[in-house]
């Protein structure tokens, strides 16, 4: 992100909004179960490997 003039955003944070976002059963881990279940898994994939649509969404 900082190669592409991008703000940083802490690991931490996104990791917080990823289990804010799958509302996982257990918060110490998700599960395939989680993933499946929640409607934004697409979108949990997209900030973990798809860096132009997560910054173009911030």
């Amino acid at each position: 992100m900082e190669c592409m003039a991008q703000e940083l955003v802490l690991f931490e944070d996104i990791l917080c909004q990823i289990i804010d976002m799958i509302c996982p059963e257990n918060e110490n881990y998700i599960t395939l179960r989680d993933l499946k279940g929640c409607k934004l898994s697409g979108s949990v994939f997209n900030i973990l490997f798809n860096l132009n649509k997560f910054s173009n969404g911030l």
